[in-house]
C-alpha cells in the first residue's frame, strides 16, 4: 500500500527525501496480560511501528 502511494506521488513529480521508522514501544495492558500468562509472551505486546516518509516537489 505504501509503495503504491509513493510510486503514485513520484509520477506527479514528488521525490522521496527521507523515510524513518518510528518505534511505538509496548502496549502496557497487553504486555501485562501476556506477561502474567508466560513472561516471553509479553514481547508480543509490542505495538506496530509507524513509517514516516518525507516527500518534496519543486513548485514552478
Amino acid at each position: 500500500m505504501m509503495a503504491y502511494r509513493i510510486n503514485e506521488l513520484a509520477a506527479q513529480g514528488w521525490v522521496m527525501k527521507s523515510n524513518t521508522v518510528l518505534p511505538q514501544g509496548y502496549d502496557f495492558g497487553r504486555t501485562c496480560c501476556l506477561g502474567c500468562l508466560f513472561l516471553p509472551l509479553a514481547l508480543l505486546g509490542r505495538n506496530k511501528n509507524l513509517i514516516q516518509v518525507v516527500m518534496e516537489r519543486d513548485v514552478r
